[in-house]
């Protein structure tokens, strides 16, 4: 190796029979691979690698300090800023380290960084052949277009968590001054979208169908994002605000990973006609318009309007075992509705009187804790005394439209 190295680039005469003066070398592009590497005893690193390092592992063969680097159009380690010079590091590093074993660990490596060579980064960490985790504060690389929504994890007290992972980004994110386009870049990195009034509906939602015995593991990869409907009264086009904010995810300039699009909104006082064959899809010309006007020039995007047959998600948490449990169901069954649409044990109560009922204020204190908000635990155990049979269809018929369509 040192005497292929020594005839190829020092002196192609030296005989190795007198000492080798002390000469200046060039090394480039052009005859860098010249010399023959390879040693058949080491089989730990690059044959290159191995040879450069142990050569300037003292100053016997080459003097480090004489050591000048130049690069393309004359420019010097010295011209280089601490932004280039750290991407200059990285791709070092990678050239010397990366492997199918390989595992790097950067923190916060994307700092100083010009935005196109944060570019340039992300580029070369999804190109290697190992692992990579790397910390970040930065904007430019949430939102860069290589990294997949999949790629982003977020840590809290030391913990990676996936819970609810699209609402955290977003709020993490709230307090920048260009909020809106930095929602909807991070938005279209998500493939399967729920639109709902409140990130806790979904909570709710999901707690309810696992009672029922649905398999709720196959709606981990929908995002739920929060978007209010924007109907308060029967003149309100229903869901009109979650179909503005998809017109403007649709028109910002992202890259869209986007396939699903499920628009799920509160009855509150909206008159509402369903799809007879799946009990949740907004029916009517006026429902096909909206869709429509969505999917033009978007065709390859599933969109879906669905909505709840009850005023809201807490309405289904409705039973009669469960609130005669806790003392409350004298709120439901009294003067205000007819007897035959009171609650009763072992029955959905799918009836119009009930699905209009306001349920807020006693049903709220049952699932949340001051300070907190909705509080899981409480949730959990209200819902384990829900009979199977005092849920409401209109829940099943949520989950098996949304799995249908995954």
């Amino acid at each position: 190796t040192l005497e292929s190295f020594v005839n190829s680039i020092v002196d192609e005469n030296y005989e190795f029979e007198a000492p080798l003066s002390n000469r200046e070398i060039s090394l480039g592009y052009e005859n860098f691979f010249i010399p023959s590497f390879n040693d058949p005893e080491e089989v730990y690193f690059d044959p290159v690698v191995t040879f450069f390092t142990q050569a300037a592992d003292n100053d016997y063969f080459f003097d480090k300090a004489s050591f000048k680097l130049t690069f393309k159009d004359g420019i010097e380690l010295n011209d280089l800023s601490d932004g280039e010079f750290q991407i200059l590091f990285l791709y070092a590093l990678v050239d010397l380290f990366d492997s199918e074993d390989s595992l790097f660990l950067l923190d916060e490596v994307d700092s100083h960084l010009h935005y196109k060579n944060i570019e340039n980064l992300w580029d070369a960490l999804h190109s290697i052949q190992g692992h990579a985790l790397t910390t970040t504060h930065l904007l430019d690389s949430i939102t860069a277009p290589q990294n997949g929504f999949e790629h982003l994890k977020i840590v809290d007290r030391g913990i990676i968590k996936e819970d609810r992972k699209a609402e955290t980004i977003i709020n993490r994110l709230s307090s920048l001054s260009r909020m809106r386009s930095v929602q909807f870049d991070v938005c279209s990195k998500l493939e399967n979208i729920v639109l709902m009034d409140d990130y806790n509906d979904w909570t709710i939602f999901l707690a309810l169908a696992q009672r029922k015995g649905l398999n709720i593991a196959l709606l981990s990869n929908l995002q739920v994002i929060k978007q209010e409907s924007s109907c308060g009264g029967p003149n309100e086009k229903l869901g009109k605000a979650k179909f503005e904010w998809i017109k403007s995810l649709l028109s910002s300039e992202a890259e869209k990973r986007v396939k699903n699009i499920f628009i799920i909104c509160d009855k509150d006082e909206a008159a509402i006609e369903f799809k007879i064959n799946d009990g949740v899809s907004v029916a009517g010309q006026e429902s096909r318009d909206s869709v429509n006007s969505l999917r033009a020039g978007n065709g390859g995007i599933g969109m879906f309007f669905l909505a709840w047959k009850r005023r809201e998600i807490k309405t289904y948490l409705l039973s009669y075992t469960a609130l005669s449990n806790n003392g409350l169901i004298d709120h439901v069954n009294n003067d205000e509705i007819p007897a035959r649409s009171y609650l009763k044990e072992n029955d959905s109560a799918d009836n119009d009187a009930i699905r209009a009922l306001d349920v807020k204020n006693y049903i709220t204190t049952m699932i949340d804790t001051d300070g907190v908000g909705l509080d899981k635990s409480k949730l959990e155990a209200y819902v384990s005394e829900i009979p199977i049979s005092e849920i409401s269809e209109d829940i099943s018929n949520m989950y098996n439209f949304m799995v249908g369509k995954l």
